[in-house]
């Protein structure tokens, strides 16, 4: 049995094409640390963007995942706030 090798490094091993800065509904949910089920959660609740390319693909970008669940850090008594 051979091994796939993809020939051009935007699509994986899987004929998956890997959109730059986007992960998958699954990767998501490993990314942040948390169930498929709580990522559809905080979808529903408009808590988290996401990208809807049809009724079977999602897609996140790492930087609006960054983004949201900065939202829920709390900081420590006496840490400096960011001000803008």
């Amino acid at each position: 049995m051979q091994k796939k090798v993809a020939l051009n490094p935007d699509i994986d091993n899987n004929s998956n094409v890997k959109l730059c800065g986007y992960i998958r509904r699954k990767e998501a949910a490993n990314y942040l640390g948390i169930s498929i089920r709580t990522l559809s959660n905080l979808q529903s609740r408009r808590i988290i963007p996401f990208v809807r390319l049809g009724h079977r693909l999602t897609l996140f970008r790492i930087a609006d995942l960054d983004r949201a669940m900065k939202r829920f850090t709390i900081k420590a008594v006496g840490e400096e706030t960011e001000c803008r």
